[in-house]
């Protein structure tokens, strides 16, 4: 049987836990507890992960699961002491959340008896329990979460998943969420980790956005423990700290607003497939455009324009952040449109064809598209503006091959053109929605001068595909072009030279090295395109698409 993953949210209050202190069957030895600054610390931080009410605040977790989005999970029952000496063992992390969100400044947990036990992800793919003897290695576990730089990653609140496979401590394999590449790579995970898709994983925060589940439903967790919830907010918070579980069948779900009964695990897998088909939610492939305002981690506010409402609320927006596409438009006369138009390639939706088109417009008249249909095979045709002089619109006019002819058969005006790279072509009740793509070479939005500074700070662990790696290596690149690379297992080094350049028409930079000793050689034979970049992060690809280097920064 398949085990199914659990994300984030909310936890019930458990009325009584204060009152359970009388009870003896609460009460520890208070001799067996040391006060320590770690426990309150490491509870304080804690508490930021959870609301007034004692549930896990969304954006703060974004994994869902609370090793990953706090660092460690305390292995109950854990033995607390108060300021005012009053002990107490809890047996649960409810009963912990409940002590956090009623604890004040004058009265709150100080003590905690070691040793004690937590879960945490040993960074090689396993959860594994680790015992706490004393303070020290208390706070050498507080150190390791590095809990001052937990808020440091800034990502786009866009919902494009990606999955990890983790196994649990028991040896069984479960499946952890993010809502995009930026939330994993701030873990510490690399593309390498990402797995095919995320079918097996499906409870989003908050919800799914093809389907939702009636409730109630019952579920049975990891620890063999049976759950009946109420409400979405329920489910959450019940798996907030498991690894995986299974329902109790059969349920109801609402797909496309019609209801649905799941009566087995097959049925439950087959409707996965079937929003996972869809790109996670089943969206008509209708062009009625709508737009939202969101704030990129710059702190700038842009407009974002979705095909229809449907795709817009698959992102998680709501009818209350639309906007008027019209009132964001920019200017839109035929230079500027020419200007913008040759910059980048342009991804297109488009109610007269259900795949999505990517269009290469060259200032000599002529296009290229590219499909998502799998066929390499380029399809060129031309393309042309014209400007109504009287009226002021523009016009765009298209010379297609079958099967695109349809697009190139209708003469199309120019109705929305907004700054920020969208633009809306309408004819009669047929409507185009151009999103141009700048980085379709360089996904990592880093620019060379970006990479040669970061490229500069610490060292970089170091793997590739181009032979096995049998000892951690360790890459410094310094301002001079010289590139050392030590591995750890024999502790010699070797030394070569790197360089950047970048090809701005193309839109994507080259890394390039010159080493002559085995078997960093092989390095010195391909020309490296700059897949992924981020602050700690950055992923080469060969040309050829068939090998690869990986740095993870590492600052001592």
């Amino acid at each position: 049987m398949k085990n199914f993953k659990l994300i984030l949210i909310s936890f019930a209050m458990i009325a009584g836990l204060f009152t359970s202190c009388s009870n003896n069957d609460s009460i520890v030895e208070e001799q067996n507890i040391d006060k320590t600054e770690a426990i309150t610390e490491s509870l304080n931080r804690l508490a930021q992960q959870f609301n007034a009410q004692g549930d896990v605040i969304p954006s703060a977790n974004p994994s869902g699961n609370i090793v990953f989005d706090y660092c460690f999970d305390f292995v109950y029952p854990l033995n607390l002491s108060y300021n005012n000496g009053t002990t107490v063992s809890v047996s649960s992390l409810d009963d912990l959340i409940t002590i956090l969100i009623n604890s004040t400044n004058d009265l709150f947990i100080d003590g905690v008896e070691f040793p004690f036990h937590v879960e945490t992800y040993n960074g090689s793919g396993a959860i594994e329990i680790v015992t706490i003897n004393n303070e020290n290695e208390f706070y050498d576990l507080l150190e390791s979460c590095d809990f001052d730089s937990v808020n440091t990653c800034e990502c786009y609140e866009v919902f494009d998943p990606v999955c990890v496979e983790i196994q649990a401590p028991d040896g069984e394999t479960f499946t952890i969420t993010y809502p995009n590449e930026c939330y994993a790579l701030c873990d510490g995970f690399t593309p390498n980790d990402f797995i095919e898709n995320c079918v097996n994983d499906y409870n989003n925060p908050g919800g799914n956005n093809c389907f939702e589940f009636v409730f109630p439903l019952t579920i049975v967790t990891n620890e063999n423990v049976t759950i009946t919830v109420n409400s979405q907010a329920e489910l959450d918070n019940a798996l907030y700290n498991a690894y995986y579980f299974d329902f109790v069948y059969s349920f109801d779900v609402v797909v496309n607003d019609e209801l649905l009964t799941i009566g087995n695990e097959e049925a439950f897998i087959a409707l996965l497939e079937y929003c996972d088909s869809n790109g996670g939610c089943p969206c008509p492939g209708v062009v009625e455009p709508v737009c939202v305002e969101v704030e990129s981690p710059s702190g700038n506010i842009e407009i974002i324009t979705f095909l229809n409402a449907c795709e817009a609320e698959c992102e998680g927006f709501t009818e209350a952040d639309f906007v008027d596409c019209e009132t964001q438009q920019g200017p839109c006369n035929e230079q500027e449109i020419i200007q913008n138009l040759i910059e980048c390639t342009w991804l297109a939706n488009t109610s007269l064809l259900n795949n999505i088109i990517g269009y290469e417009f060259n200032i000599d008249g002529t296009l290229m598209l590219t499909t998502n249909t799998g066929s390499n095979e380029p399809i060129n045709g031309t393309w042309s503006i014209e400007t109504n002089t009287g009226t002021g619109e523009v016009y765009m006019f298209f010379d297609l091959p079958e099967p695109y002819n349809v697009v190139s058969d209708l003469d199309w005006t120019v109705t929305v053109c907004e700054a920020n790279g969208v633009l809306i072509l309408e004819s009669g009740d047929e409507s185009i929605i151009f999103t141009q793509d700048c980085n379709v070479n360089n996904p990592g939005e880093c620019s060379e001068q970006e990479l040669y500074a970061n490229l500069l700070q610490c060292n970089w662990y170091m793997n590739t595909s181009l032979y096995d790696t049998v000892n951690a290596e360790l890459a410094q690149f310094f301002q001079s072009g010289i590139i050392e690379i030590t591995s750890e297992g024999t502790n010699q080094t070797v030394g070569g030279d790197w360089w950047l350049t970048s090809n701005p028409s193309q839109g994507f930079i080259l890394m390039s090295f010159n080493i002559t000793s085995s078997p960093y050689n092989e390095f010195s034979q391909y020309d490296w395109i700059v897949t992924e970049c981020n602050e700690g992060y950055v992923f080469l690809t060969s040309a050829d698409g068939n090998e690869f280097i990986q740095f993870e920064r590492f600052c001592n």
